[in-house]
């Protein structure tokens, strides 16, 4: 469904001893970078992210879902009062009703207390009255929030202009209670309406919310329509351009380190939840967030621990490991990560280790979650990006194209044949050292009159190098 009030709508359809406290400084947000850093131990061409569902991920992505719905149970019943108290300000115009009323009707009536009684002081009278009608602006500043955050948030998922699946527990709570009349409270300090958690079940309850918060939740959650026309431009000029270079018309291999220092401009602090958690690619594939928990660095098991390796190796100024094996058996792994609650019963559970990998991934999706660093999502994400963009200039993965032998495709249609099964005649040529030289019937040999792929091993030796050094990510 097209996006309400998108100026690119019409070109967009044409076209990472403790995980209790996640906070900077601890084992865990190292844990965090490790993700990032673990999987750089082998370079975006090597990497197999896009098809990783498939390679023994099942302990992380288990514990993702397992955290995913018990969360989903608890938004579907928050977007249910929100979506109710919505259409209730929508069918009444967005009038401000009567807590409100009685609200504003108390302050001015203490104000012109306080006007009566500092008759003869002209200048305090004049004081109370630029205090009224800041208030008076301010009051129409904070309808206008309500009014701009219930439009943005539609009526329905598909039509809201947030990218609702990513909005944090507490943007979610900050709406809730600001759509709820009954928790307009006036606040001295901000001469202006304010809003109170008021539900004792709510793990925000006391939480006091502004206007200004309403605001900054409309500037970094909401969908990035210019972001996503460009990334979607960018990548059908680099399908475009793979194209050509698949058949062998010319051009150069994808350069993924140009690709990620692009991707990386692209994504800043505004419009990182839309990266995160929208459909930035407007083709119905995963987002980020979904596609995550398939990422190498978290495929964490007996032997295969790329994150705890990374750690292992963390060192101190002094030069000594800042993370050492602590349940004896003579490495760092995820055993090491158990929290003093975990071992109460003496066994570090498989839902524990679960729940404690769930934490470092809530970490890297969500800007609210004790060890966020922005620096590693944004890295991250660009991967990510740099990787589709990959996939789509070679039309295959890296690995299955090198996976292709060219020299067993012969004969008068080698070349079509090759490109049919998943080859790409510019990769063959630059990075694998191969060449097709066409049948000459004058030929001196039979391999030049019959035609085919050769090695060229001094193009091989070169261009292999080469594009090696382009992965140094």
């Amino acid at each position: 469904m097209a996006e309400p009030n998108n100026p690119y709508q019409e070109k967009i359809d044409n076209d990472e001893k403790n995980l209790a406290q996640l906070k900077a400084g601890t084992a865990n947000q190292q844990l965090i970078n490790a993700a990032y850093l673990g999987a750089r131990k082998e370079p975006p061409a090597v990497m197999t992210w896009m098809n990783a569902a498939e390679s023994g991920l099942t302990s992380f992505t288990e514990a993702v879902d397992k955290s995913k719905k018990v969360r989903q149970a608890k938004l579907d019943e928050m977007n249910g009062k929100i979506d109710a108290q919505i259409e209730n300000l929508t069918t009444t115009g967005f009038s401000l009703g009567k807590t409100y009323y009685s609200a504003a009707s108390q302050y001015t009536k203490r104000l012109r207390e306080e006007y009566l009684a500092a008759e003869g002081n002209p200048e305090r009278q004049n004081e109370i009255k630029m205090e009224l009608n800041v208030a008076s602006q301010n009051v129409g500043n904070t309808k206008k929030a309500i009014e701009d955050i219930a439009t943005a948030w539609g009526v329905s998922e598909e039509e809201s202009t947030l990218v609702r699946g990513g909005l944090t527990d507490k943007q979610n709570d900050i709406i809730n209670t600001v759509t709820n009349d009954a928790n307009a409270v006036w606040s001295d300090e901000e001469n202006t309406f304010v809003w109170k958690n008021q539900d004792p079940d709510s793990e925000f309850f006391g939480e006091t919310y502004t206007a200004k918060q309403i605001n900054d939740i409309q500037k970094i959650a909401s969908r990035d329509y210019e972001g996503q026309k460009a990334y979607i431009d960018d990548e059908i000029k680099i399908g475009d351009n793979g194209l050509n270079y698949r058949e062998g018309k010319g051009g150069n291999a994808f350069n993924p380190r140009t690709q990620m220092h692009l991707n990386e401009k692209r994504i800043n602090k505004d419009n990182i939840n839309f990266f995160v958690s929208g459909d930035f690619t407007k083709d119905g594939t995963p987002t980020f967030a979904e596609e995550l928990p398939n990422h190498p660095a978290f495929k964490w098991d007996a032997e295969n621990n790329p994150i705890f390796d990374a750690l292992a190796q963390v060192t101190m100024p002094d030069g000594s490991l800042k993370y050492g094996d602590i349940d004896g058996n003579n490495k760092f792994d995820i055993e090491d990560l158990a929290t003093e609650a975990d071992m109460a019963d003496g066994v570090f559970s498989a839902d524990e280790k679960q729940a404690a990998m769930a934490k470092v991934y809530h970490a890297i999706i969500d800007k609210d979650a004790p060890g966020y660093d922005f620096d590693v999502t944004k890295s991250l994400v660009a991967e990510y990006m740099t990787l589709r963009q990959e996939k789509r200039f070679y039309g295959n993965s890296v690995q299955e194209i090198q996976a292709i032998d060219p020299t067993t495709f012969t004969g008068v249609d080698a070349v079509s044949d090759y490109i049919n099964a998943g080859g790409n005649i510019g990769y063959a040529r630059e990075v694998m050292g191969y060449d097709y030289k066409d049948p000459d019937p004058n030929g001196k040999t039979r391999a030049e009159r019959k035609g085919g792929w050769v090695e060229d091993k001094s193009k091989s030796s070169y261009f292999t190098s080469k594009f090696k050094q382009s992965y140094s990510l």
